[in-house]
């Protein structure tokens, strides 16, 4: 185990005097709260428009790849399938996603309507000013940097 630290007794009672440094250091908080920020400037940008950000990653997934199902597309975006099929029945329902049962008769392949294509370019005018907000946040060097750094970690 090279990269793990075991953590004994003694270990944990010097963190639990100085949580405050825990907290500081813990990826799953920094990242969180990261996220948190930057979804909040997406679901500013996308208030209003045809889609919600949400809605827009998946139909933009749908338009890139070749009639994905709900497995496909809940993996390429980091979603779980549960969630992908509730966002695509919505898309269905307004007429931006339509289905075909795929080769196996459980299974369904998606397609955009017009109307989908439509909102993907809408969607894609909200996305480019939350990127630019995001970018501009903390600039083009820092962002390319993290970029690189978040690569590191598996998809």
């Amino acid at each position: 185990m090279s990269t793990n630290i075991l953590v004994h007794e003694q270990a944990v009672d010097e963190l639990l005097e100085d949580l405050a440094s825990v907290a500081s250091v813990c990826p799953a908080s920094r990242i969180g709260k990261v996220y948190k920020s930057i979804s909040r400037i997406f679901e500013e940008e996308f208030r209003g428009g045809k889609v919600t950000n949400a809605q827009f990653q998946i139909l933009a997934h749908i338009k890139m790849l070749d009639g994905p199902g709900c497995s496909e597309l809940a993996s390429q975006i980091g979603s779980d399938p549960s969630t992908v099929s509730r966002i695509v029945d919505t898309l269905e329902q307004k007429g931006y996603v339509t289905s075909k049962q795929g080769k196996d008769k459980r299974t369904q392949r998606y397609s955009l309507s017009r109307k989908g294509v439509t909102a993907v370019k809408e969607g894609l005018r909200n996305w480019k000013n939350a990127y630019g907000r995001v970018v501009d946040q903390v600039g083009e060097k820092r962002w390319a940097q993290m970029q690189k750094l978040l690569s590191a970690f598996p998809q």
